[in-house]
């Protein structure tokens, strides 16, 4: 019981800082040239049902997720809309896996510093709020190492 209070303690306090960053620094106003030339049109593409043109810099699984979670939202953009709930929701599997992976190599006083250096890094904070495949692809990949550990 413990583990999961802890769990839950630091997936609270990921989507609060996140969130914090989020409203302060207006990330949801500014999507990056890469969502814009890559993602969007991928995922247009997609949504089109014009399978001719499509792009092949991405991997697809990202771009068909996010086609599909775009229909459930609306307003100007609603593929960024999808991409930055998607992200939002797989930061808590990503802190799980982490802390799977962390538990099996580590002593508990360092997998404690270890999930507090990936919740504090900025980098996984502009992961979380940039409509990006990053944390996309960083959830999937330690998914499978903890499921091997």
């Amino acid at each position: 019981m413990e583990r999961k209070i802890r769990i839950l303690i630091l997936i609270v306090l990921a989507s609060t800082v996140s969130a914090y960053y989020l409203l302060r620094a207006g990330y949801l106003l500014t999507p990056s040239g890469d969502y814009r030339g890559n993602i969007l049109l991928f995922v247009q593409t997609i949504l089109s049902w014009d399978f001719r043109h499509l792009p092949n810099k991405l991997l697809p699984v990202y771009p068909f997720v996010l086609s599909a979670l775009s229909k459930c939202f609306s307003g100007r953009d609603p593929v960024l809309t999808a991409s930055l709930v998607l992200n939002y929701i797989l930061i808590i599997p990503y802190f799980i896996a982490a802390y799977a992976v962390f538990s099996r190599f580590l002593s508990k006083k360092m997998t404690a510093a270890a999930l507090f250096f990936l919740f504090l890094n900025t980098y996984t904070l502009y992961t979380v709020i940039n409509p990006e495949l990053e944390i996309f692809l960083a959830a999937m990949t330690l998914s499978c190492f903890a499921m091997m550990a």
